[in-house]
């Protein structure tokens, strides 16, 4: 593994186009398309092998989003949509070195990554407010090859899990008696999964879900507030990676409880 000193530079330029297209119906609905073109430079690895892994190259990709916002029962109600698909070229992959010590940042030649996002805002009664989204995400490596004998072509890009969930419910109730001005009870609910950790898809995590609960008072500059994350004692990985031939994780925190105490002048 080389590591010496390097006097080199490398420049990059480039022109990242915006255009969005966007209809408001009378109604104040609204409906828009838009491509984006995305880069990220490149650079230089400090840590590789060969001469040819010392520098990867930039990465480009177009981004595609179809989407409408709607809103009903005077705003009490809003929903968003959106469809997305993004063509990556020279997407930067983090890869661990042949020899197991260490990483560095190589370019798949192209991937994929398309699905849709869906949210939902509702203030049914005065002091309730729910919402919930999800989203769903299928992304592959189109043409991937680490090495002449390793081809990760069809793999699951890591990190991109297929499904997200959102779920949570704020219930405010105002001068409950002479000293408590405000109370919120507010619940969340947020799964992720499933997801891989690395290009070669040879370790995943399954869908988990995480969920939290927080009770707030406010008494005039004085707020109080008692929550709880990972209610449900969720057992989830929260970090993996590989170095030396061997696999290391980290545990996702377990349950935890707190307490809050401010003040505001």
């Amino acid at each position: 593994m080389e590591t010496d000193a390097y006097d080199n530079d490398l420049k990059f330029d480039q022109l990242t186009p915006r255009i969005v297209l966007q209809y408001l119906f009378p109604s104040n609905q609204t409906l828009y398309a838009s491509v984006t073109k995305g880069y990220k430079t490149g650079g230089f690895n400090t840590s590789f092998e060969r001469e040819e892994d010392r520098s990867f190259k930039p990465e480009y990709s177009w981004n595609y989003e179809l989407g409408s916002k709607l809103h009903f029962s005077d705003n009490r109600l809003r929903t968003e949509i959106a469809l997305f698909y993004i063509d990556w070229r020279n997407q930067q992959i983090y890869q661990v070195l042949p020899n197991g010590r260490g990483q560095m940042l190589k370019n798949a030649g192209r991937s994929f990554s398309k699905g849709v996002e869906i949210s939902v805002q509702a203030n049914p009664v005065n002091g309730l407010m729910l919402q919930a989204g999800y989203g769903f995400t299928y992304a592959k490596f189109k043409d991937y090859k680490q090495s002449e004998t390793i081809d990760y072509s069809d793999n699951y890009l890591p990190m991109a899990p297929a499904h997200t969930l959102s779920i949570g419910a704020d219930y405010t109730l105002s001068y409950v008696g002479p000293r408590i001005d405000q109370l919120t009870f507010s619940m969340s609910y947020n799964g992720t999964g499933k997801f891989y950790w690395n290009d070669n898809n040879k370790v995943s995590e399954p869908y988990y879900g995480i969920l939290n609960g927080r009770i707030a008072a406010t008494m005039g500059v004085v707020s109080l507030a008692v929550w709880g994350k990972n209610i449900g004692r969720q057992d989830y990985t929260a970090y993996y990676f590989e170095t030396s031939g061997k696999g290391f994780a980290q545990k996702g925190k377990p349950f935890t409880c707190g307490v809050d105490l401010s003040f505001h002048f």
